[in-house]
């Protein structure tokens, strides 16, 4: 299928994302890697674990809309990067919270724009032009070090309104001379996030059995769904999305589910078969097999960012 209906936006630089992988793990003191994290290593084998019970599934969308209903993001710029990050952090503090790990008001939203904004400018320092992110820089970014960075709830901030949906402040302020109003810059720090990043599928697997989502970074773009909920690699493009949910395929191996930030793209069939029956997808959302994500992987210019939000930092 064609994806002209928005820009991509992800820049995938080895360089920016070994720098970032060192200066977040300066920042905290251990290994930034999901696998070697103190914090994470205990989850380790985790989808195994489960699988060995007889699950066959984590969905984390299925707590998150006890919440909310999840609403597709519908990106017109090169902002994909922050969409999917955005995604991920919310998934995994609305699991969280409702799992009883944390605490946390779930009836606050994220906004992604400060992501936009943060990884390019604060981050990035200004050295891409025109549009678009590195999902490295937004790890950082979230990880909030040297005590720059974090998320915030929407609302207002001084006069920029970010109730809602505000791409267009977002690209406008994401050059170099922008920023965030010093409100909202204040407000991120208070609410910052621990990112591991994964380098294999079974991590991948890992993080999602262990209910915390990932944004992901490769240049694979995957097309329609088809009658089985699945979509196949359909050309290059550097994007990122939110990985959601992980299962068991009806041939026994894993399957993933992303959600894309076009809107109601891809098209097809929207409910998914796999080994413990069957499952409406949420608009934008399509499944991915392991084969298929080890194809997108065999390039190096890829990544994957396991988030959670630091104990104590939640919403309240």
């Amino acid at each position: 299928m064609s994806f002209e209906a928005g820009p991509l936006g992800c820049y995938i630089e080895q360089d920016w994302t070994l720098e970032s992988d060192d200066q977040i793990s300066r920042a905290t003191g251990q290994p930034v890697f999901f696998g070697d994290n103190p914090d994470t290593a205990p989850f380790k084998g985790r989808w195994e674990q489960l699988k060995s019970r007889g699950i066959k599934a984590v969905f984390l969308w299925e707590r998150y809309e006890k919440v909310r209903s999840l609403v597709p993001h519908h990106q017109y710029s090169g902002t994909c990067v922050a969409r999917g990050f955005h995604m991920a952090t919310q998934h995994s503090l609305y699991n969280a919270v409702i799992g009883g790990t944390t605490q946390g008001n779930c009836s606050i939203e994220i906004a992604w724009e400060p992501y936009y904004i943060g990884s390019r400018v604060y981050v990035g320092k200004g050295q891409i032009s025109g549009e678009g992110s590195s999902g490295a820089w937004a790890a950082q970014w979230a990880a909030g070090i040297n005590g720059v960075g974090g998320i915030c709830p929407r609302g207002h901030y001084g006069n920029v309104d970010l109730t809602l949906n505000n791409e267009k402040w977002a690209v406008a302020n994401s050059n170099r001379g922008g920023g965030l109003p010093a409100d909202m810059l204040a407000a991120c720090q208070k609410h910052t996030c621990a990112t591991h990043r994964c380098r294999s599928n079974s991590e991948i697997a890992d993080s999602l059995a262990s209910r915390i989502a990932l944004a992901r970074c490769w240049d694979t773009l995957f097309g329609d769904r088809d009658k089985n909920g699945f979509s196949k690699p359909s050309g290059k493009g550097s994007h990122c999305q939110a990985i959601i949910g992980v299962f068991v395929m009806l041939n026994g191996k894993t399957g993933y589910i992303e959600i894309q930030s076009w809107g109601e793209l891809p098209r097809g069939n929207r409910v998914l078969k796999y080994a413990g029956g069957e499952i409406t997808l949420p608009v934008g959302c399509y499944a991915v097999s392991e084969d298929d994500y080890l194809r997108a992987q065999q390039s190096r210019w890829w990544e994957s960012h396991a988030i959670t939000v630091r104990a104590g930092q939640e919403f309240r």
